[in-house]
């Protein structure tokens, strides 16, 4: 359903002249959900802070659940606790926690031609599996909430 509705919808048509991203929000527990977003040019992504953060602003809207509150939202690419805030000005802005994971850090030496034997590649195996740990915990939870999803674009280029 939802790379029907994204086809449909991320390319400009009658209702967003200029296309949009689509995101659908799955309850799975009191303020936990899954959030899966298809966006435009890209198609189903592994894991979209905006997407999440805009599923986060839409629950408040519709009074599902306090803007103030941390929720876990979870997607393919791993889960995010995501609230939302207000400036002094009374604006709404939101609050995205989740992973950062560094699995490669490259050094290019700009004063040389870009090849493979120009760049030290280094690997973050710490981070990798601290990573690893995460995303299993994740799709374990899921896939346990009953929710049948592709988790290829998460799996990319994972060790």
């Amino acid at each position: 359903m939802l790379t029907h509705v994204g086809e449909l919808l991320s390319v400009p048509n009658e209702a967003v002249a200029d296309g949009a991203n689509v995101t659908i929000v799955v309850p799975l527990a009191q303020d936990e959900y899954f959030v899966r977003t298809y966006e435009r040019g890209a198609g189903p992504t592994a894991s979209c802070g905006s997407g999440m953060t805009a599923a986060r602003a839409v629950l408040t809207r519709t009074h599902i659940t306090s803007g103030l509150d941390a929720n876990l939202l979870r997607n393919v690419g791993g889960p995010a606790f995501v609230s939302l805030g207000q400036d002094n000005k009374g604006e709404w802005f939101g609050l995205l926690d989740g992973n950062a994971t560094e699995s490669y850090r490259v050094e290019v030496d700009t004063a040389k031609s870009l090849d493979s034997q120009n760049l030290d590649v280094r690997s973050n195996e710490s981070d990798q599996q601290a990573f690893e740990a995460v995303y299993q915990t994740n799709k374990a939870a899921i896939e346990a909430a009953g929710i049948d999803c592709d988790f290829t674009p998460a799996d990319i280029g994972r060790a």
